[in-house]
């Protein structure tokens, strides 16, 4: 079939920009607000929580209404997962027993003398010997004298 120039084209245009049709917009506009189709596919965890934010949303504007301000109640602190838990545990003993240690070697180090005090001498003068030890017994007394704890290794 041939058209002529006085029958009108029945083909629609779809050039970008152009406006959509009436029909278009609306059937759009259904799809957008309808819920049946987009319900099922939603959890139910979803949904409740779209509940609850409905409410406050809802107690919100009511408080806003009267004039009063709205501050939302904090939200509780999920429990972290198992894995995470226990390797929190591990790192808190292993933490722990290092403080231990820390606090042992602080004990022992406050325990442990200033000042060593080590007589030398030559075993082949016997002399030597005797001098040797008091000089280092004085010098041990002086030292306790003025508070520094002090050893003496016997010689």
């Amino acid at each position: 079939m041939v058209k002529s120039a006085t029958q009108p084209c029945t083909k629609k245009s779809h050039k970008p920009g152009a406006s959509r049709s009436a029909e278009a917009s609306s059937a759009a506009r259904k799809r957008k607000g309808s819920s049946s189709s987009s319900s099922s596919a939603v959890s139910e965890s979803e949904q409740t929580r779209k509940a609850l934010q409905r409410a406050r949303q809802q107690e919100a504007l009511a408080l806003r209404a009267e004039g009063k301000e709205y501050t939302p109640t904090k939200r509780q602190r999920k429990r972290k997962p198992k894995e995470r838990r226990k390797w929190d545990e591990r790192a808190a003993s292993k933490l722990q027993a290092k403080r231990e240690l820390g606090k042992k070697l602080r004990k022992e180090k406050k325990g442990a003398p200033e000042v060593v005090v080590v007589p030398i001498f030559w075993k082949g003068q016997a002399g030597q010997r005797g001098k040797v030890l008091t000089v280092c017994a004085d010098v041990q007394r002086m030292l306790a004298e003025a508070c520094a704890r002090t050893l003496r290794l016997s010689g």
